[in-house]
């Protein structure tokens, strides 16, 4: 009896002994797999995080931090609904922690669950109100659902957290963009490319402000930082060509751009037969006849017949006259660049008050998103002052 009581006695201290062993074990597994994820996390290997993550949670189901590395994980992968589950789990057992609210949060505004987004992204801020990153999750939501002036109010908190982060005044800019505050836009646009000059996205809306507000040259010049940040954007060539034309004493400036254009665009893209259009116009406001016909000639030789900006070449060569030119422009796109064209025709010809009649029907009737209906503006603009 004495001895079956200490040979049960011994074992059940082999026994004590074993199973701390094998949680000390686990343990170690745990932590090793934990430390790998955040490795993985840092290295942007999103794939590896959730693996070393998963292994994680397998270990110890309990562990916040690794159900809430998980769904980020996820969550960095765009699969959102994979990242719920964890995230979920990690609100459950750390319901006091913003970060997993945010990333909570984050997959809600990719699932289109609007009212859940802002639900768990204010929540967020509730718990942690100076961090930017919530504040600029929370503008994503607002800006997604047309609640622009709330987004320009969160972004500027943002700002005032993170001073020199440039994606904060990119972002308001935006927003005023947005909302067709095209001036006040103007400041933030410049403080974001005063602390990043290479952020082409900045530029492009600081070009487009500048336009907006009637600032030509600062347009073209805005236009020209981003072609010099990516070399291959045929749309900044041509709003340079454009913004000069726009500014009515910057005629060779327009050609020049133009010329640019064809030459390093070639003469079959959508835009060419406009851009041969530009330069034909500049060349003229200065008087250059002979330079205004030969472009019109090489348009009409190197230019895709097919497209209805061959035609318009074929009204500036003297080809088709005005009335004919309104014949075949059929649909409200076409008629807004059709009288453009004629309204500029009959400027550079001297019979203003026809050419005006032309730019009002544009401004009223005409498609607000072509480079036309600005072309139009900004010449009403020079003849009433």
């Amino acid at each position: 009896m004495q001895t079956s009581y200490l040979v049960r006695s011994a074992l059940g201290l082999l026994f004590l002994t074993f199973c701390t062993s094998i949680s000390a074990q686990q343990d170690t597994k745990f932590e090793d797999h934990l430390q790998e994820g955040f490795k993985q996390a840092k290295l942007r290997n999103w794939d590896k995080a959730v693996e070393a993550f998963s292994m994680a949670v397998e270990l110890d189901p309990k562990s916040a931090e690794a159900q809430r590395n998980l769904g980020a994980s996820y969550l960095n992968l765009g699969r959102c609904r994979e990242a719920l589950g964890p995230l979920e789990t990690a609100i459950g057992l750390e319901p006091l922690n913003p970060a997993s609210h945010f990333y909570k949060g984050t997959c809600m505004i990719s699932l289109r669950r609007v009212d859940e987004a802002y639900d768990s992204l204010t929540e967020a801020l509730r718990l942690d109100p100076k961090n930017p990153r919530v504040h600029n999750m929370l503008c994503l939501w607002m800006s997604n659902a047309g609640r622009f002036e709330d987004a320009i109010r969160s972004y500027r908190t943002s700002a005032e957290l993170l001073p020199n982060d440039p994606a904060n005044y990119h972002n308001i800019g935006l927003m005023y963009m947005r909302i067709g505050r095209f001036q006040e836009a103007i400041e933030p646009l410049e403080k974001a490319v005063s602390i990043q000059p290479g952020y082409r996205s900045a530029w492009f809306h600081l070009s487009g402000a500048f336009s907006r507000t009637f600032r030509f040259k600062d347009a073209a010049e805005s236009w020209r930082k981003v072609s010099e940040l990516d070399p291959s954007s045929p749309l900044a060539v041509s709003n340079i060509a454009w913004n000069y034309l726009y500014d009515g004493s910057s005629g060779m400036d327009a050609a020049r751009y133009a010329e640019i254009y064809l030459e390093r665009f070639g003469w079959k893209t959508e835009s060419s037969p406009f851009m041969a259009m530009v330069a034909i116009l500049g060349y003229r406001s200065y008087g250059l006849k002979a330079e205004a016909e030969g472009m019109a000639t090489r348009a009409l030789e190197k230019c895709d017949r097919g497209v209805w900006g061959y035609t318009l070449i074929r009204f500036h060569s003297g080809e088709i006259d005005a009335d004919k030119l309104m014949e075949l422009a059929v649909d409200n796109n076409k008629k807004t660049e059709a009288n453009a064209y004629i309204g500029m025709d009959l400027k550079l010809r001297g019979e203003t008050d026809k050419a005006r009649e032309h730019f009002e029907w544009v401004s009223k009737f005409g498609n607000v998103q072509y480079f036309e209906h600005l072309l139009a503006l900004a010449e009403l603009r020079r003849s009433s002052k």
